[in-house]
């Protein structure tokens, strides 16, 4: 098999894309958290005009759900800062994949890993997560394959290594 060659922009809405997919891998609760926050402001509402006003409990209540229902966006806003002090950020990073190992590297960088090393995998709509660790992931939208055909290449080193691969 030839080695898969990839490359693509880094920039800032890849940069959100792939904090959010990490996110939604990562911490299933964190998907939820704004349906619990629209709950908890609803029944704030519900309970202000039919229990009378006990202003305490409706304040807790309140701030907790726009609390939650604000994680998305405060999810995007960090990824934005962070994006902005990242050194890969708008350059072109570069991936080569092949039976024996990864390697990606971006202007001053460079890093090279045996498959062994990833813990996981998981194929998200617009792109790859490769997880090297429990909550850090590499980023590989699927925009950097030239042809399906490779993404399936791609797939099956994923599964011939033995990777958790969830797709």
């Amino acid at each position: 098999m030839e080695t898969i060659n990839l490359e693509f922009k880094y920039t800032e809405a890849e940069a959100i894309r792939a904090v959010v997919e990490v996110t939604k891998s990562t911490s299933k609760s964190l998907s939820i958290m704004p349906w619990i926050g629209g709950f908890l402001i609803a029944m704030t509402l519900v309970s202000a005009f039919t229990h009378g006003k006990n202003f305490l409990t409706f304040g807790l209540l309140l701030f907790f759900g726009i609390l939650f229902l604000s994680i998305p966006i405060l999810t995007i806003w960090t990824a934005k800062r962070d994006f902005k002090k990242n050194p890969s950020a708008n350059k072109t990073i570069r991936w080569q994949i092949n039976e024996a190992w990864l390697r990606n590297e971006t202007e001053g960088t460079e890093a090279k890993f045996i498959w062994e090393n990833l813990i996981k995998v998981v194929e998200r709509k617009s792109g790859f997560l490769l997880f090297p660790q429990q909550r850090l992931a590499h980023w590989i939208p699927k925009g950097a394959f030239r042809s399906d055909k490779e993404m399936d290449e791609f797939r099956n080193l994923v599964r011939k290594h033995g990777i958790n691969f969830k797709g």
